[in-house]
C-alpha cells in the first residue's frame, strides 16, 4: 500500500499489509482491516495499468531498546494516555479506563507504538505519511512527543475554559 497524493503522486515509502478482514456492502463500498507488516520503499515502477506493480526494497526495522529510548517511548505513551482521557472528558463522554489505558501503549516497543501513533491518532493523510517516511523511530516518537504535547495543552485550555464558564446550577 502507498499513499497517493491529491495530484496523483505516488509515494516512495510504502507498507506490505496483510488484510485481516473485509466486507463488501450492497451499495459496492468496501471495508478492510488490515496490519501493517513492513515498510517498503519503490526502487522502480514495471507497470502502472490496470494494477500498479513496483520492484520494492525492505526497510530495516529499528529495535533500539536503549534506556533513553525506552523512557522516550514510556513518555509519548503516557502523552497519550493523557490525550485521551482529556479528550473524553473535554466532549463529555463518560469513559472507563479500558478506554484511554489501550495495552498497546503498554505493550508495543518503541517503533511498532510510533507507527502505531502515526497510523491511530494523525488525522490527515499527508501528515500520517510524512511521519511513516521517517527512517528514524527517534525522530518519529519525537514529533509524536510535540504533537501530543500541542494537543494536550489545547484540550486542557479548552478544559479550563468550560470549567470557568460552568456554573454549578448547571
Amino acid at each position: 500500500m502507498c499513499f497517493v497524493d491529491q495530484n496523483g503522486g505516488l509515494s516512495a515509502i510504502g507498507t506490505l499489509l496483510h488484510i485481516e478482514e473485509h466486507h463488501r456492502f450492497e451499495d459496492g463500498q468496501m471495508r478492510v482491516v488490515n496490519r501493517g507488516l513492513e515498510r517498503f520503499k519503490i526502487v522502480s515502477v514495471k507497470k502502472e495499468r490496470p494494477v500498479l506493480i513496483c520492484d520494492v526494497e525492505f526497510l530495516e526495522r529499528e529495535d533500539d531498546t536503549s534506556p533513553e529510548m525506552r523512557t522516550l517511548r514510556d513518555e509519548v505513551a503516557d502523552l497519550c494516555k493523557n490525550t485521551l482521557r482529556l479528550s473524553f472528558k473535554v466532549g463529555k463522554v463518560d469513559a472507563v479506563e479500558t478506554q484511554w489505558n489501550l495495552p498497546e501503549l503498554q505493550n508495543l516497543g518503541p517503533y511498532d507504538l510510533s507507527c502505531w501513533i502515526a497510523f491511530n491518532f494523525l488525522q490527515d493523510n499527508v501528515s500520517k505519511q510524512s511521519l511513516l517516511e521517517l527512517d528514524s523511530t527517534t525522530e518519529r516518537l519525537e514529533k509524536e512527543r510535540e504533537w501530543l504535547q500541542k494537543n494536550l495543552s489545547y484540550l486542557s485550555a479548552a478544559s479550563a475554559l468550560e470549567g470557568a464558564f460552568t456554573t454549578d446550577a448547571d
